[in-house]
């Protein structure tokens, strides 16, 4: 298992405005950027953490301690619209799939 670097961006009130991490996925680095508001997949770095494994959630906000280091990010499931914690390094980027394109159709012309 490989440990995540974690940076922290504040903002000019000093609140958590975004936090970079750098994970492991499928044995490449990975680069996630945790913006409020955004959907994220859930898939935690350990493989014996089944928590909340596979669900698509959104950030709603980033819980921190005195020294501003993110202990837990609070989320909203897509599901069933509950709101959770989950660890800062447990999150992907999540990407829609986009609708399955039909192949355009075309014409076949034999030489006889």
């Amino acid at each position: 298992m490989r440990i995540s670097k974690i940076n922290v961006h504040l903002d000019s009130w000093g609140d958590i405005n975004w936090i970079s991490v750098r994970r492991e996925y499928e044995g490449k680095d990975v680069k996630v950027k945790l913006i409020r508001g955004k959907e994220y997949l859930v898939e935690p770095i350990n493989q014996q953490k089944k928590k909340h494994r596979g669900r698509i959630c959104k950030i709603t906000g980033f819980e921190k301690n005195d020294i501003f280091d993110p202990l837990k990010i609070k989320v909203q499931f897509a599901d069933n619209n509950r709101h959770g914690k989950v660890a800062v390094d447990d999150l992907l980027e999540h990407r829609r799939r986009k609708k399955e394109r039909k192949p355009d159709s075309f014409l076949l012309f034999l030489k006889d």
